[in-house]
């Protein structure tokens, strides 16, 4: 863009700026926003490296800190911030998907042909080669237990690629917070970008579920976008899911004669990037992202159960983690305890949320919050069952408090964005009760004949009682029963596959078919394969004949059409 000045001087020493910062490109967008010509071409170098969609947004904030018409403090903010957030080892934020496989597959071939050459022998040096070739993309080395498979890992394209995409992700998403882009006001809990790019990944995961099919070795086929909709991927089934469990340890907190408390557990000031109100940014923050925030609240939770455990406090709990308007998490928790050790339970949980920066303004009255349950108002369960809506599905919650006015319906796509972008949990139960095994008895359409399971069964497949399915369990623990398989990816290592339950010795085969995958209305041979019907341990053995009979009467009574086959 052309640029006016006054007098030779100035044209002069503009020329000379633009020397100083390789010529940039200076938009018109840039002009509008920085008042001083000579900061120009600085200011158009520092976006270059930036990716383009976040420039609208940091021209905004780049006036916002410009004081009566004078740049110096936003362009030290602009130097500061891009420095911070945007420089890295390994690829730049504005990478695409071509970038980063080229980018992979360069990394895998220096490892293979350094290890193909014998330059290094010794599991020391191979260790600490993977670790600096890591390092220099910018990614944490695996850390598997064998030599061997650290070895595959960093010697297989399809691991980098994995692996550098989400670190871009996260990358590109801290940045957007730092750089003002993520709040209510721009983008609600995850950056437009972010947002956009978790909607691409959805549509290509669609695309390949669509485009897949599943054949077992008696011919039935499976349509995979079908099997997917059946589980507990799907919202809906994952919300009742959710519902049911968390009305099935209430149920069984009652009989236990324990009494509930709703508690809300926030993070310091300084890992907040906006304030809630005005949406300005916090001088506090210190960069801290949501991923460690959350693990923040990890932590602190650990302390807190081990301080649970030294008192002889052992509580039923549902945990919910869900994001404030600018991404930093916070935790709602459903405790149920007994009479008696509520005091002390409240106690312990509110000394290790202030533990760190307690003693800052507010911190008392916001970091942690507890409510006992009144019956009189309803169960225990109404109490989060708007928050598991809320990060599920969003119907029939109403607003969003943290959208300003927005429905929940619309912004639940950013609440699951913003936890698959920063892999975390939000949703954890407490121990008593895994609902793999639970899982696993619903795929089960007949009563098993053996008599001591059947209680598990009839609790979880037959009424979808979880309470009962918890009682069964308590009176007779349930384990899962697994077998070593060989991976399909790395042929060195074998893997543990769910072959069904286990009680008392006894054994029930809940995945009787090997099913594998193909593309539809293909007659190639099938690229990967789910393999449940493999020879059995030499233990399962002794029940040979029970597994036989029940094998047969699954075989003739569940039917063909069924998807909870494969997950």
């Amino acid at each position: 863009m052309r640029q006016e000045f006054k007098t030779d001087l100035d044209r002069r020493a503009y020329a000379k700026q633009m020397r100083m910062w390789h010529q940039p490109r200076v938009t018109e967008e840039v002009v509008s926003a920085v008042s001083e010509p000579l900061y120009r071409p600085f200011v158009a170098n520092a976006l270059s490296k930036v990716p383009d969609e976040f420039h609208p947004t940091l021209l905004a904030e780049y006036i916002d800190r410009s004081i009566d018409g004078a740049n110096p403090k936003a362009n030290e903010w602009l130097r500061e911030s891009i420095n911070e957030t945007f420089a890295n080892n390994g690829l730049p934020l504005n990478a695409n998907d071509d970038d980063i496989s080229h980018y992979a597959e360069s990394k895998s071939k220096i490892i293979r042909d350094l290890l193909a050459a014998q330059a290094i022998t010794t599991p020391e040096s191979i260790i600490s080669l993977i670790e600096n070739i890591c390092e220099s993309a910018g990614i944490n080395s695996p850390n598997q237990k064998t030599l061997m498979g650290n070895i595959q890992r960093v010697c297989d394209s399809k691991w980098w690629r994995k692996r550098l995409r989400k670190d871009l992700m996260q990358r590109r998403e801290a940045g957007a917070i730092k750089m003002g882009l993520v709040h209510s006001n721009a983008g609600l809990y995850i950056s437009n970008y972010g947002l956009e790019r978790q909607r691409q990944l959805s549509k290509r995961s669609l695309e390949f579920l669509q485009s897949m099919e599943v054949v077992n070795e008696l011919g039935e086929v499976l349509d995979l976008a079908e099997i997917f909709n059946s589980n507990v991927s799907n919202p809906k089934i994952r919300f009742l899911e959710m519902v049911t469990r968390a009305k099935g340890l209430e149920d069984y907190a009652k009989q236990l004669g324990l009494i509930g408390v709703f508690t809300t557990s926030t993070c310091p000031s300084s890992m907040h990037a906006r304030h809630r109100e005005s949406k300005r940014i916090n001088k506090k923050y210190d960069g801290t992202t949501p991923k460690e925030a959350h693990q923040y609240l990890c932590k602190q939770w650990a302390k807190t159960r081990a301080e649970f455990n030294r008192e002889g406090i052992n509580p039923l709990f549902v945990r919910i983690a869900e994001p404030h308007h600018d991404g930093t998490p916070h935790w709602h928790t459903l405790v149920f305890v007994k009479p008696e050790q509520k005091t002390k339970l409240i106690e312990i949980m509110r000394y290790y949320s202030l533990e760190r920066d307690g003693n800052e303004r507010g911190a008392k009255e916001s970091r942690f919050k507890s409510e006992d349950i009144d019956q009189s108002k309803g169960s225990a369960v109404g109490y989060i069952i708007k928050y598991i809506a809320k990060n599920i599905d969003g119907k029939n919650v109403g607003l969003d408090y943290e959208s300003d006015g927005n429905d929940a319906a619309n912004t639940v796509e950013r609440v699951t964005a913003w936890a698959r972008t920063w892999g975390i949990r939000q949703f954890q139960f407490s121990e008593h009760c895994p609902v793999t095994i639970y899982r696993e008895l619903r795929k089960i359409r007949t009563m098993p004949t053996i008599e001591t399971m059947q209680p598990h069964w009839i609790s979880a497949s037959d009424k979808g009682d979880f309470h009962g399915f918890i009682n069964a369990m308590v009176a007779a623990p349930m384990t899962l029963m697994t077998e070593k398989k060989q991976s399909t990816r790395y042929p060195d290592e074998q893997i543990d596959v769910i072959r069904g339950v286990e009680l008392n010795g006894k054994f029930l085969e809940t995945r009787i078919h090997t099913w594998v995958f193909r593309k539809k209305d293909s007659s190639a041979v099938p690229w990967t394969c789910v393999n449940n019907c493999t020879e059995l341990s030499s233990k399962a053995h002794k029940n040979d004949s029970e597994f036989k009979s029940n094998h047969k009467r699954i075989e003739k009574n569940y039917p063909t059409d069924r998807l909870r086959y494969v997950h």
